[in-house]
């Protein structure tokens, strides 16, 4: 994931995921798109000091972790049926 859009590096290969909520992730978000096989990005708990703005996260596949931040955090973090409602409305 480019480190842009993802945000400032967390979590060595070796490090206690339980450090940053992943070791039980708050949220699984399984992308598939056709052709290509799915991707799989894991959020845990939020980083300290950041209202929720900035949570854990990690790809599986790849080592270490680090901090997702920006506008779509929010998005990303919601329950399903409230983003369900934004998106019938236009909002998201």
């Amino acid at each position: 994931m480019d480190q842009a859009a993802a945000g400032t590096k967390a979590a060595d290969t070796d490090a206690d995921l339980k450090l940053y909520g992943l070791d039980q992730p708050t949220r699984v978000i399984v992308v598939t798109q056709k052709g290509a096989g799915a991707k799989t990005l894991q959020l845990g708990g939020p980083v300290g000091g950041s209202d929720g703005k900035r949570v854990y996260a990690r790809v599986p596949d790849r080592p270490g972790g680090f901090e997702l931040r920006g506008a779509r955090t929010a998005a990303l973090v919601k329950e399903r049926a409230a983003l369900g409602a934004e998106q019938e409305r236009g909002t998201v």
